[in-house]
């Protein structure tokens, strides 16, 4: 369900025209199949692009020349303030039966962990299907 106010819609649906011109350049116009090798160079060239990092400012640049280089008109950026994760310290620690510190690697857009830390029953599993065989009834409260 789209909650947009019907004026937007509509201003939205008004450009139908531009995109269907658009799609019909990428896939049968001058534009075929070199579409999707730009976007295979993009990936096999600069990888992981994440906000705020200097791989995304660089694919950004590459991706200007590329646009101009295909004869694109008004082509530019603008400026945007983007959130962007940074690593911080990361630590564990099993605390029974005993205690031993253990290697972690925290994962980017994952929900911080609160001041005081947190303290749960471990699950330990081995594989994703492993994982996906648990019951969310199994998990709640625990560190998987």
């Amino acid at each position: 369900q789209c909650n947009l106010p019907d004026a937007l819609v509509q201003e939205i649906r008004g450009y139908q025209p531009i995109v269907n011109k658009i799609v019909q350049r990428i896939v049968g116009g001058e534009f075929a199949g070199k579409t999707w090798e730009s976007l295979a160079e993009l990936v096999d060239t600069f990888g992981a692009r994440l906000a705020g990092t200097d791989q995304l400012e660089r694919t950004i640049d590459w991706v200007l020349e590329r646009m101009g280089r295909d004869g694109l008109e008004n082509v530019h950026t603008e400026e945007a303030s983007v959130p962007h994760w940074v690593r911080g310290f990361e630590s564990a620690q099993l605390v029974a039966p005993f205690k031993k510190n253990l290697a972690v690697l925290g994962l980017g857009t994952s929900v911080g962990t609160p001041r005081g830390g947190i303290i749960a029953d471990v699950i330990a599993v081995e594989s994703f299907k492993e994982f996906e065989g648990l019951s969310p009834v199994d998990v709640k409260g625990k560190i998987v």
